[in-house]
């Protein structure tokens, strides 16, 4: 309410001022009354209601629904003393095609695909490029601190993931967050871990990750500049 009040002030003082006629002051407070009542509303509303097992199961619907997706993955992982922190530009399409180049951290420069043969590809930029070599999915190269593959770095993987640790939770939670709802927060507290994962209220796609391991692991993602059905060329995933 106090959003339309004052709405209908501003109007009010519009038309008072000969700025703008009785009809277009009605019809611009009207417009910005909806605008507010817009802006204050809360996309996760409806998600927070969900149980956590219906959450993942309509995430998990609606990336395969998706064909293709890009972002830029910003990981930060420790394991005991040593700490890895990279970017990367990630790019995925089905059924499943990955491309990830690295953009600063270990490896820098390095790019590798999964192709649709399955083999996986790497390579540097620049001079080197015309070298691309197969690696083995075994190459320790091809892992993070926390031994995740980037084959395996996929949404519909995480999501999968997730679902069959809620088997082993003691606590979980979903919540809103974010500025206005505009996340959905997933909280499971699990034998040895502690993980919390934000969604965009608008698709469910991920935002951000956090996770804890009794021993003082720690790891976060960062999803950022998400492209959802970007077009690719055909020798995109290839080399």
């Amino acid at each position: 309410m106090k959003y339309l009040r004052s709405c209908l002030v501003v109007a009010s003082l519009l038309f008072s001022f000969g700025i703008i006629g009785e009809r277009a002051a009605g019809v611009w407070a009207a417009s910005l009354a909806g605008a507010a009542a817009a802006e204050t509303a809360s996309p996760s509303g409806e998600l927070a209601s969900l149980s956590p097992d219906d959450l993942l199961a309509r995430a998990i619907e609606n990336i395969r629904e998706l064909d293709s997706y890009q972002c830029r993955l910003k990981l930060y992982v420790t394991k005991g003393d040593r700490v890895q922190k990279s970017e990367y530009t990630f790019s995925y399409r089905k059924p499943n095609l990955v491309r990830m180049h690295v953009e600063t951290g270990k490896d820098e420069g390095s790019t590798v695909i999964r192709r649709e043969d399955g083999r996986i590809r790497g390579r540097r930029e620049g001079l080197l490029s015309i070298f691309a070599v197969t690696l083995h999915s075994n190459d320790q190269r091809l892992y993070d601190l926390w031994d995740r593959s980037f084959c395996d770095s996929d949404w519909l993987t995480l999501l999968s993931e997730m679902k069959e640790r809620l088997r082993d939770a003691e606590d979980v939670r979903v919540e809103p967050a974010g500025s206005n709802g505009s996340l959905i927060l997933l909280g499971i507290d699990g034998k040895g871990f502690v993980e919390q994962t934000w969604f965009d209220s608008r698709n469910l796609t991920l935002v951000q990750k956090e996770a804890w391991r009794d021993n003082g692991d720690y790891l976060k993602v960062v999803w950022s500049d998400i492209s959802l059905n970007p077009q690719f060329e055909d020798d995109f995933f290839f080399f």
